[in-house]
């Protein structure tokens, strides 16, 4: 089940996109909202927004309507990857059978890559974060079967759909949770020398966990 918040974001967003004529699915704005998320990019609108108009509308601005629901929908999905339990993949309902499974999955894929390539460089990932890169890269190729009973196509989607939000948060967990040198820490420890604005620095040396409790 898909929350009310994140069916209502999706729905508003379907609504501006058309109201823009723009060819431009919803599910890829989520995608690449998700891949910049992932690879490390901050709040600040300053500094995302432009790397989503690269992304997806060749640079230009959108409109204030737009822009303003991009916003809040970045800032509902940046919750859920910090809350570090699991995305919502809002087009989940709207999947009722293989082709139309397939062409969500395969496009949301490709669109979370193209942003996540945007904050990391693949040559400088670990191993790990490469598998991930590829398991994820695995659904851009996804072709859909011959029809199968209802109940076996339920399962194998909801497998795939589970695995590939398991990919995203991984690399949310490897590269998107340490930015600028700074990771969100747990709350019985925001107090810590170590800390600002309730981020821990980090720095050149780093900082051990002995540290942290002192």
């Amino acid at each position: 089940m898909i929350s009310e918040t994140m069916q209502k974001a999706w729905i508003d967003g379907q609504a501006a996109l058309a109201s823009e004529h723009m060819e431009l699915e919803t599910c890829e704005v989520h995608a690449v909202i998700c891949g910049l998320i992932a690879g490390g990019a901050n709040d600040d609108p300053a500094t995302f927004m432009p790397k989503i108009y690269n992304i997806i509308n060749s640079g230009e601005p959108f409109s204030a309507e737009l822009k303003e629901w991009i916003l809040d929908f970045y800032k509902l999905i940046r919750t859920q990857f910090h809350d570090m339990e699991t995305i919502e993949f809002p087009f989940e309902e709207d999947m009722t059978d293989s082709e139309v499974s397939v062409y969500f999955l395969s496009v949301w894929a490709e669109a979370f890559l193209v942003a996540f390539g945007c904050e990391v460089n693949r040559d400088e990932m670990d191993d790990s974060g490469k598998e991930l890169v590829e398991e994820i890269s695995n659904y851009t190729q996804l072709e859909s079967g011959e029809s199968m009973p209802e109940e076996e196509f339920d399962e194998v989607l909801t497998t795939l759909v589970e695995h590939l939000k398991v990919c995203a948060m991984s690399l949310y967990a490897d590269y998107g949770y340490r930015t600028d040198g700074k990771i969100v820490i747990p709350k019985e420890i925001e107090n810590s020398r170590y800390t600002q604005d309730g981020e821990l620095v980090i720095g050149d040396e780093g900082v051990s966990i002995e540290d942290l409790k002192q």
